[in-house]
């Protein structure tokens, strides 16, 4: 459309030029949405531009609020400057919305610096007080200056099937939400605010992978264990809901 409007102009002695695009799709797949924008991991290997993902699980309004739903955001980006290359969404609710604002985020060259910067729209029936792109462009920072690891379930997998007895897997959640929710296999519980008090629990020669619902909890977790000289430690993006998506026979002890 946007080539055809160039080239009819131009027939009419004009002197437009259609720039291309960058392939922001969306659709929907029963209860659900999938949508995405930029460039993906596939074309980015093809390419040989280095990248950084960061994924998120995060809520599309307040949880105090009917119907609340997660979306699930990762995003691909430049280590080195931060620049925005593309994103891909899945959800129920929201995801609209967010494609568009990160389509528009990459047409403007921004980077994932710049997301929190965004002053989006806040009212409960449409987005929590931190709209989830402005928490996607948090963690991808935090992952930049903090320089914590972080794994997909894909790789989470991986390690759990290489490691074996040399890596630790840590859930951090609530007692209540393992009785809810179940846990991943072999998991040792330690609740985020017993950290501290229980960290002699942990071999700092193993691999910890740890874990909470969505992942701030697991990225706090894993910040009080760098912080206390463990040398590998990563956390699962997008927690126990990622894992339980990608992971659906693998769940309960």
């Amino acid at each position: 459309n946007k080539g055809g409007r160039a080239a009819g102009a131009n027939a009419a002695g004009g002197e437009e030029k259609f720039p291309g695009a960058y392939g922001t799709t969306i659709m929907k797949v029963f209860d659900h949405t999938i949508a995405r924008t930029g460039s993906g991991p596939k074309l980015l290997k093809l390419s040989g531009i280095k990248y950084s993902s960061s994924l998120i699980v995060a809520p599309s309004t307040p949880g105090f609020f009917p119907g609340a739903k997660d979306l699930f955001l990762e995003l691909y980006y430049s280590p080195e400057d931060g620049r925005i290359f593309g994103t891909e969404l899945f959800g129920e609710k929201g995801v609209d919305k967010r494609v568009d604002v990160l389509a528009t985020a990459i047409y403007a060259g921004l980077t994932i610096y710049d997301l929190p910067k965004l002053d989006l729209a806040y009212a409960p029936p449409y987005s929590p007080a931190k709209d989830p792109v402005v928490v996607a462009g948090y963690v991808a920072s935090n992952s930049i200056k903090n320089e914590y690891r972080e794994v997909n379930v894909t790789q989470a997998t991986q390690l759990i099937n290489e490691e074996g007895d040399q890596l630790q897997i840590l859930d951090v959640r609530e007692t209540h939400e393992i009785q809810e929710k179940g846990t991943i296999p072999g998991s040792l519980h330690i609740p985020i605010d017993q950290i501290r008090h229980q960290i002699d629990n942990l071999d700092p020669a193993k691999t910890q992978l740890i874990f909470c619902a969505r992942g701030l909890r697991g990225y706090l977790a894993t910040l009080i264990l760098v912080h206390s000289k463990f040398k590998n430690v990563c956390n699962l993006a997008g927690g126990y809901t990622a894992w339980t998506k990608q992971q659906p026979n693998y769940t309960k002890t």
